[in-house]
């Protein structure tokens, strides 16, 4: 009998180190487990951070992109004193446009000045404050009668930099474009 419990202890003996290997081996794994899945949720954080990061840079290029003043500069037709019609540059926003510039892409452009129309390759105003206009009214120079047209103004490129110091572009009526 002393033999069957000598055997009985020995399998008992090893059915609990085999049981506390098992045990040890399933917390190891339980912990390899668990840290994987932190590590996931570490690198999902990361990902997002990052998506996070870039939407936002994408955000800021976009609203520099969609300036709220250039719209708002345009050539709108006026009258010279001397019942003159032509176009200026009308800076309809609060702030101040600079390196204002206007050509016509037919050619030359007229530029009435105080002591009359001078033929220039292109009209320059350095700055035009908001709510103003341009200082000097101008026109194709193959304009023809007395009375502005509203065609001619499709002739004519528009180029300023806004208070952001992005510069901008706006060929006749269309819609201005950052260059």
């Amino acid at each position: 009998m002393e033999k069957w419990n000598f055997i009985f202890a020995g399998v008992s003996a090893a059915a609990a180190v085999w049981s506390a290997w098992s045990a040890h081996e399933s917390r190891k794994a339980r912990d390899s487990t668990e840290q994987m899945l932190a590590d996931g949720v570490d690198a999902a954080d990361k990902v997002a951070y990052g998506t996070n990061v870039i939407a936002r840079a994408q955000e800021s290029r976009n609203e520099s992109d969609a300036s709220a003043q250039a719209p708002n500069i345009a050539i709108v037709p006026s009258l010279s004193p001397g019942g003159q019609q032509g176009w200026r540059v009308e800076n309809g926003s609060g702030q101040v446009v600079t390196a204002v510039t206007v050509h016509c892409t037919t050619g030359q452009i007229v530029v009435h000045t105080g002591s009359g129309p001078k033929r220039e390759s292109e009209y320059r105003d350095q700055t035009i404050l908001g709510g103003k206009l341009s200082t000097r009214m101008f026109r194709p120079a193959d304009a023809q009668g007395a009375n502005a047209e509203e065609g001619e103004v499709e002739r004519m490129v528009l180029r300023f930099t806004d208070s952001r110091d992005q510069v901008w572009e706006r060929t006749g009526s269309q819609n201005p474009r950052r260059v």
